[in-house]
C-alpha cells in the first residue's frame, strides 16, 4: 500500500525513471546482440565487452534503486540512501573494471606481425619478400635479454646478447654486424655499447656474438596508467642493409616449440622493477622508405621487412596504487572533512570551526598539493595525451572548487536553499556521488577504447 501513496511529483519522476530504465534495457539488448558479451562471460574472456557489461549493470542498479526509492516517496532520507547507492555501485564498478583490465588475456605478441615458428616466418616472407622475386642473403639472428630499465617515460635501457650465423657462401663484401636504429647512441665496433665477444667457425656457418647495452627511445602508450601494458621492442637492421641481407629468427637456438609466454630469450634472473613479463618473441614489420639513404637516385623498391624482438610487460599496480591512488583518496577525504564540518552558526559568515577565509586557505593548500603531485606524474611519464590517472586529479580540482564555493555560499547568504536545507546536508550527500561517478565514467571511457 505504501507504494500507492505517492505524491504527484514522485509519480512523474518514477514514470521518467521507468522509461529510462526500459530504454536502457532495449539499448543493452542491442549491445549484447552486436557483441559477444555473454560468450565472454561464459568463457571468462575478460575483454572490452566485459567492461561494457559492468557499465550496463551499474546503470541498471542505479536506475532500479532510484525507481524503488521514488515509488516509496520523494523524501530526503531516500535521497541520502540513493547517494550511497550511487557511490557504492560506482566504486564497485571501478574496481571491477580494474580487475578485468589487469587480468585480460594477451591480444598480441609484439609490434607488427608476430611470428612464432619457421612456418609463420616462411608464410610472411613468401607474401612480403619472396613474391617480389628478391633473393636476399638470409642471416639467422638471435637475442638474449638480460635487463630492461625504464629510464624515463620514453627511454628504456636494455642489455643483452645478439648472435648471427653467416652461412658458407655468404658474399665477402657483406660485412658482419647489425644496427639498432632506435638506439640513442651510434653503434660501431669501437663503441663500448656494442662489443663482439665471440667469432667461431662452425661446420657450415660462421657464428658472431655481441654483447650490447643501449638506450632506446620509443613512444609508449600511457593512456591506461597505472593499469597499463607496454611492449619494449628491439628493431634490428643488418649493418649493410643496402646489400640484400635479410634477418630471420634463429629458431634452433631456442627451446621448441617456441612459446612466447614461456619467455624465450629472457634471463631467468631478469629484474623486472615493478613489471610482470607477459611474453617475448619475434615479429616483422614491413616498411616502404621515401628515400634512398643517399645510395643513388630514389626508386620504388619492394617492401622491406624488419625484424623485431619484443618483450611484453604488465605494470604491477601495487606501487602506483600506494604512491598515486592512495594520496588522491586521502586528499578527497580531507576535502570531505572540510565540507562535513561546514555548519551554520548564528553569526552570519561564520561556520563551525572555520570562517570563509580559513576554508579557502585550507582548500588552496590541498590544491597546491594536488597540482604538485599531478605535475610530477606528467613529467615522469611525459605522455603525449591525457592518461587515466589525470582524471583522478581533475575530479579533485572539481571537488576543491565545490567545497570552496559551498563555504562562500554558506557564509554570505541566507537565501540559497541548497546550502540552507538541513544545514548544508545536500552538498554533503552530493560529494561522494560526484567523486565516484566521475571516476567510474572516466574508467568506462578509458578501458572500452
Amino acid at each position: 500500500m505504501a507504494l500507492l501513496r505517492i505524491n504527484r511529483k514522485s509519480a512523474i519522476l518514477a514514470t521518467i525513471l521507468a522509461i529510462v530504465l526500459i530504454v536502457s534495457v532495449i539499448s543493452f539488448a542491442n549491445f549484447s546482440s552486436r557483441t559477444s558479451v555473454w560468450l565472454s562471460v561464459l568463457t571468462g574472456q575478460l575483454n572490452r565487452d566485459f567492461v561494457g557489461l559492468i557499465g550496463w549493470l551499474a546503470l541498471f542498479a542505479i536506475l532500479a534503486a532510484a525507481l524503488v526509492l521514488c515509488l516509496r516517496g520523494a523524501k530526503f532520507v531516500h535521497f541520502t540512501r540513493l547517494s550511497w547507492v550511487v557511490s557504492v555501485v560506482c566504486a564497485t564498478g571501478t574496481f571491477g573494471i580494474w580487475a578485468v583490465e589487469y587480468n585480460r588475456p594477451i591480444e598480441s605478441y609484439g609490434y607488427g606481425q608476430s611470428i612464432t615458428d619457421a612456418n609463420s616466418q616462411s608464410e610472411y616472407l613468401q607474401k612480403n619478400v619472396l613474391s617480389s622475386k628478391v633473393h636476399p642473403t638470409v642471416v639467422p639472428t638471435g637475442l638474449f635479454i638480460q635487463s630492461i630499465h625504464f629510464a624515463s617515460g620514453n627511454e628504456v635501457d636494455v642489455t643483452g646478447y645478439v648472435w648471427q650465423k653467416y652461412p658458407d657462401g655468404t658474399p665477402k663484401e657483406l660485412r658482419r654486424g647489425f644496427v639498432l636504429p632506435e638506439a640513442k647512441d651510434a653503434f660501431h665496433e669501437e663503441n663500448l655499447t656494442l662489443r663482439e665477444i665471440s667469432r667461431v667457425k662452425k661446420k657450415d656457418y660462421e657464428l658472431h656474438v655481441w654483447f650490447f647495452t643501449c638506450t632506446l627511445r620509443q613512444g609508449y602508450t600511457y593512456q591506461k596508467f597505472p593499469i597499463d601494458r607496454q611492449n619494449v621492442w628491439l628493431r634490428l637492421w643488418h649493418r649493410d642493409f643496402d646489400k640484400g641481407a635479410l634477418l630471420v629468427p634463429d629458431w634452433e637456438s631456442y627451446t621448441e616449440p617456441f612459446n612466447p609466454t614461456a619467455l624465450p630469450g629472457l634471463d631467468q634472473e631478469f629484474v623486472r622493477e615493478g613489471w610482470t613479463t607477459l611474453y617475448t618473441g619475434f615479429s616483422y614489420q614491413t616498411f616502404k622508405y621515401s628515400s634512398s639513404f643517399g645510395m643513388g637516385k630514389y626508386a620504388e623498391s619492394p617492401p622491406h621487412p624488419e625484424l623485431y624482438f619484443n618483450v611484453g610487460l604488465k605494470r604491477n599496480v601495487t606501487g602506483p596504487l600506494i604512491t598515486r591512488i592512495v594520496p588522491v583518496i586521502v586528499v578527497a577525504l580531507l576535502l570531505y572533512a572540510a565540507l562535513y564540518l561546514t555548519r551554520r552558526q548564528e553569526k552570519k559568515g561564520e561556520i563551525v570551526g572555520f570562517n570563509i577565509f580559513t576554508v579557502l586557505s585550507y582548500c588552496a593548500a590541498l590544491f597546491f598539493v594536488i597540482v604538485i603531485d599531478h605535475a610530477t606524474v606528467r613529467s615522469t611519464l611525459a605522455p603525449e595525451s591525457l592518461i587515466y590517472l589525470d582524471f583522478f586529479y581533475f575530479v579533485l580540482y572539481i571537488l576543491t572548487a565545490f567545497v570552496s564555493l559551498n563555504s562562500i555560499l554558506l557564509g554570505v547568504s541566507d537565501d540559497i536553499w541548497i546550502v540552507e536545507y538541513r544545514d548544508n546536508a545536500i552538498p554533503n550527500y552530493l560529494y561522494w556521488p560526484i567523486f565516484f561517478s566521475f571516476i567510474f565514467i572516466c574508467t568506462l571511457t578509458t578501458f572500452t577504447r
